[in-house]
């Protein structure tokens, strides 16, 4: 709903040019496909289907600045983080 009203691409935008300290967005997913009945772990949950996250992450990587692991250990360390870090996750 936020990203088809824009609400989400205005705010990403913003935080990019934002003055200030950094704070890392973890977008963290669990499943992404198409609704799929014979599926046969937790039936019906998906985060996102293929198309929506293709969506996703391209604006993702049009606003956001995306980080591994490593650079967020680093940062934890205190080494700077970049502009609108991001980093996506997939438990299990």
């Amino acid at each position: 709903m936020l990203h088809r009203a824009g609400a989400l691409k205005a705010m990403m935008g913003l935080r990019r040019y934002a003055p200030g300290p950094s704070t890392v967005s973890i977008l963290t997913y669990h499943h992404v496909a198409d609704d799929d009945t014979a599926y046969p772990y937790d039936p019906g949950v998906a985060d996102a289907t293929p198309a929506q996250f293709r969506r996703q992450m391209e604006m993702l990587a049009r606003h956001g600045t995306p980080i591994g692991i490593d650079e967020l250990i680093r940062a934890v360390e205190g080494a700077p983080l970049p502009r609108n870090p991001v980093m996506v996750t997939f438990d299990d």
